[in-house]
């Protein structure tokens, strides 16, 4: 099933993209306090299939905060 990628490979190009995300969102302080370590650790245990997965997430979960300008 994985013969042309590995399992291995197919999951990093999964988390990979979502820890950089994650990652900018903090740099931006657009997370709120005290989420990025629980919302790291449920990426590390594939909860989301996607970026945009993960971003729906946020959203729902009112975890972003509005950008302020």
């Amino acid at each position: 099933r994985k013969a042309r990628v590995g399992a291995k490979n197919a999951w990093f190009k999964v988390v990979r993209p979502q820890r950089r995300m994650l990652k900018e969102l903090k740099d931006k302080n657009q997370l709120k306090p005290h989420t990025y370590r629980k919302v790291y650790r449920m990426i590390k245990g594939n909860v989301f299939r996607s970026r945009a997965h993960l971003n729906t997430y946020l959203k729902e979960k009112n975890i972003l905060e509005e950008d302020k300008k």
